[in-house]
């Protein structure tokens, strides 16, 4: 490998962006497991993930409206 110039890949490791604090009690559930709505602007829901471009980490917000799933 040295002879023709090639190295080898080195993946990198998994990052954890979060630690968890596991003696915090979990959030309620507001919603109740009921993902149905009689109108507009009653119920929302979102989540939050992480999204790799390039080199660097960004973070990806949605939130849908559960009525009209926009």
């Amino acid at each position: 490998m040295r002879k023709h110039g090639t190295v080898g890949y080195h993946p990198r490791r998994k990052k954890h962006p979060t630690n968890p604090d596991r003696l915090a009690p979990p959030a309620p559930d507001l919603v109740q497991r009921g993902f149905t709505a009689a109108d507009l602007d009653e119920r929302w829901c979102g989540d939050i993930t992480y999204v790799q471009v390039g080199a660097t980490w960004l973070y990806l917000a949605c939130v849908i409206g559960i009525y009209s799933h926009r």
